[in-house]
């Protein structure tokens, strides 16, 4: 396993090389400039000689090329300044210290929404198996149509559905209107969390249904249940620890649909968060938080990988055989 974990670690670094570069040109592909944005009708008034020295502070005076690798020079030795390349457009900071600011908020609303996700999920797939079990059919079937509409729903289109609901309902709902970044709390981060993992919840609560029937139809089923035992104690006994080791799988690897997701959710309801930060570099041709906030992602995404793996090696004796 140890062997494994070394040659995934290290095929990641091809993988965020490609994903950084492909980042990089694909922005400057984009229309507009950073100085147009940055300083809008303001740019008018600049002498030339002022213009050129704002492109020589940013790097924007140098071919796309060697704006890369003077970027990629900044990740390698972070403490150097590569003509500001390592700085964020916007307000001159370092790419680290705005990138940290949001990191906490965008983990709390994953880890929440993962959270969420898992308990829901296997409460809500118990009940489908269970209400059959005590011939209440209707019910089941009700319930599972409503989870195929959870799992058919963008977590966008719920979102929007949400915020439309309390606007036009006057419901009193924690929405996440937060101020300063340094008094966020995690109680309004349960709504965004909620709708972010809603969808996964849905997924593993159908899965759970499925492999429960399956194990429903098994022998060791028909004999505890001529024990005397009630549906509820052989499902939550039995059945559902033998479904354990794929609903770990499955939460592994909406991980990183969850990371996908969160910033999506994040921009809708104004969080602070790195998926915020992500969407306002885009549109403000912030080059280096753009590239920057990729790889982290790409690099969250391919450890929570990892951390999957790891957990079914830990979890199924077979896969360390």
């Amino acid at each position: 396993m140890q062997v494994s974990i070394g040659e995934r670690l290290w095929q990641a670094i091809p993988t965020l090389l490609i994903v950084s570069c492909l980042t990089f040109f694909l922005l400057r592909a984009l229309p507009g400039d950073p100085i147009d944005i940055m300083l809008g009708n303001a740019q008018k008034d600049l002498a030339p000689q002022a213009l050129d020295q704002v492109k020589k502070d940013l790097g924007l005076d140098r071919s796309a090329p060697e704006q890369y690798f003077l970027w990629l020079a900044s990740w390698i030795q972070p403490q150097s300044d590569n003509a500001g390349l390592g700085f964020s457009y916007k307000d001159g900071r370092p790419v680290k210290q705005v990138i940290l600011e949001r990191l906490p908020l965008t983990v709390g609303l994953v880890a929440l929404s993962l959270i969420g996700a898992f308990t829901l999920g296997i409460l809500l797939g118990l009940l489908p198996p269970l209400l059959t079990a005590m011939r209440l059919g209707l019910l089941a079937e009700s319930i599972q149509g409503a989870l195929t509409f959870l799992y058919a729903s963008p977590n966008f289109w719920l979102a929007f559905l949400y915020i439309w609901y309390c606007a036009n309902t006057g419901l009193a709902t924690p929405l996440p209107l937060i101020g300063d970044l340094a008094d966020w709390q995690m109680a309004p981060l349960v709504v965004p969390a909620l709708l972010l993992g809603i969808r996964r919840a849905a997924k593993i609560a159908l899965f759970i249904g499925s492999q429960m029937k399956d194990e429903m139809l098994k022998p060791y089923y028909v004999q505890a249940m001529a024990k005397g035992l009630s549906p509820a104690q052989i499902l939550t006994r039995h059945v559902l620890k033998n479904c354990m080791l794929p609903i770990i799988q499955i939460a592994g690897l909406s991980l990183p649909a969850l990371i996908g997701g969160s910033v999506l959710i994040e921009t809708i309801f104004a969080l602070p968060g790195m998926g915020r930060l992500l969407i306002e570099s885009v549109f403000g041709r912030n080059y280096p938080v753009v590239i920057s906030l990729t790889v982290l992602y790409t690099s969250m995404v391919i450890v929570s990988n990892l951390a999957a793996d790891i957990v079914n090696t830990a979890a199924d004796p077979r896969l360390r055989a």
